[in-house]
């Protein structure tokens, strides 16, 4: 019994260190290369690693090196039970406002190892809600959301692509 708990305590303390010594900005970098290839470019004034955190702030999105999103901070948080990307005070250029809200608070994408075949996912905006999930297994993104009539009114360009429910409305896509 005293071999099997010192064995899974050597592994648990094995990936920790793995996690929290691992190269997390290399990470990154490869990340914004991948997305070059797709004409999205990341531009990022601080880089910040600590051992099982990784913090990137004053953040700018280009689309086709057009400006689309500013972003003022991103909390990467890696453990082995629980994963969380938490991305703060998100505001979009005018020129994308049809295709999403001009301003979210934040943006919650969560993975646990006790659900490990979904990702959930948590948005707020001034006057909305989102809640939603990525489903690994049938390669499906599921959001719902809960709006007030000002949104609506708003965004009706997003609205028209989403299904109404009782509860708001929803929005399924297949990758």
């Amino acid at each position: 019994m005293k071999l099997l708990f010192k064995s899974l305590l050597l592994i648990v303390i094995f990936f920790y260190a793995l996690i929290a010594f691992m190269p997390k900005e290399n990470i990154y970098y490869l990340l914004q290369e991948k997305l070059s290839h797709r004409r999205i470019d990341i531009v990022t004034k601080t880089i910040d690693d600590k051992y099982l955190k990784f913090f990137l702030k004053e953040n700018t999105i280009y689309y086709m090196k057009i400006k689309a999103v500013n972003i003022k901070n991103i909390d990467t948080k890696v453990f082995l039970y629980d994963n969380t990307i938490i991305i703060k005070n998100i505001s979009i250029d005018k020129s994308f406002k049809h295709i999403v809200p001009s301003s979210i608070k934040n943006i919650i994408i969560r993975y646990k190892i006790t659900n490990p075949l979904k990702i959930t996912i948590k948005a707020k905006m001034d006057s909305a809600n989102l809640v939603g999930y990525i489903d690994i297994v049938k390669r499906k993104l599921i959001l719902n959301l809960k709006t007030s009539k000002t949104f609506v009114r708003k965004y009706k360009n997003i609205i028209n692509k989403m299904k109404k429910t009782p509860k708001g409305y929803s929005f399924e896509y297949k990758f």
